[in-house]
């Protein structure tokens, strides 16, 4: 349902601008709406200061330079509730320990890396940064590794998701690619 709500907005060229769990309201049928468009704007339309939730802005809307939002923006958001979904890190903050410790994990295994990985990806309690896609199946590799095949093939399934964490605004996926793997992982559970 989010999926298809920024479609629209994105498909008039338009952003959402500050999509977090607090703007997605359920309703008794289990629909979700992405409410709050206090901030929706234009595509192309650079703006003097920059809106939304610090906690869910892309790298591209938290850099000083650069005040214009991309729809890939509100993917990243997306993408990072998702994650925390996934995570359960709503119901528990302590949860959100095992991004760290993949880090840790390929940072020690993965020495081409080196000590410019905290810098290429970072963990903090304000933003999930995944800097390109070798890191990307690094992450995929070593969760496998840790979960078995069978988690593994989950993961798989979510690489748009994960996807949409890539610092990188051209290298996320649409609001489209993101509903089409949903939808498919939703049929293949049953759902």
């Amino acid at each position: 349902d989010i999926c298809e709500g920024l479609q629209f907005i994105h498909n008039q060229n338009k952003m959402h601008c500050d999509v977090k769990p607090a703007n997605i309201l359920i309703d008794h049928q289990g629909r979700a709406t992405l409410v709050d468009h206090d901030f929706v704007t234009s595509s192309k339309m650079k703006r003097s200061s920059i809106h939304g939730t610090p906690a869910y802005m892309a790298p591209e809307t938290r850099a000083r330079y650069n005040k214009q939002q991309l729809p890939a923006s509100d993917m990243f958001a997306l993408g990072l509730i998702l994650l925390e979904l996934r995570a359960k890190v709503l119901e528990d903050a302590a949860k959100k320990k095992w991004i760290t410790s993949i880090a840790k994990t390929i940072k020690e295994r993965y020495s081409p890396l080196g000590d410019n990985f905290q810098s290429s990806f970072r963990f903090d309690h304000n933003a999930y940064l995944i800097n390109d896609r070798e890191l990307f199946a690094y992450a995929l590799i070593w969760l496998g590794e840790k979960e078995g095949p069978k988690e593994f093939a989950k993961l798989k399934k979510l690489e748009s998701l994960i996807r949409s964490l890539l610092k990188d605004s051209q290298d996320r996926p649409t609001a489209v690619q993101t509903f089409e793997e949903l939808s498919a992982i939703g049929k293949q559970a049953g759902g």
